[in-house]
């Protein structure tokens, strides 16, 4: 089985969640579950740290924008913070960078 970790810390009101290993079919469930779970929580902004990212498919980046949308109906903000370059590429590829790029604090 690959390697997949979540791991999750409170920053302030924030919650900072820094995700390791790949994001694809197998680990896109659980990752679902736990992001929502985070989402559904009171607090302030989700900020996921995906710089120990090593693969990400299709099923990871649903998973990213299903939980972006969640976030944002709760009126929480979701943002990326060092994607790793498979992140990255994906992003671009998707043209989907834009959606997850950091918002000013009011």
């Amino acid at each position: 089985m690959k390697r997949f970790d979540v791991d999750v810390m409170e920053e302030r009101t924030d919650r900072l969640v820094t995700i390791a290993g790949d994001l694809d079919l197998l680990s896109a469930p659980v990752l679902k579950h736990r992001l929502r779970e985070i989402v559904d929580a009171p607090g302030g902004r989700v900020v996921l740290d995906l710089s120990s990212v090593e693969f990400i498919d299709c099923c990871g980046l649903a998973v990213l924008l299903h939980v972006r949308r969640v976030a944002r109906a709760r009126g929480r903000t979701l943002s990326l913070r060092a994607p790793a370059p498979p992140v990255r590429r994906l992003l671009r590829l998707t043209d989907t960078e834009e959606l997850f790029a950091p918002r000013p604090r009011r």
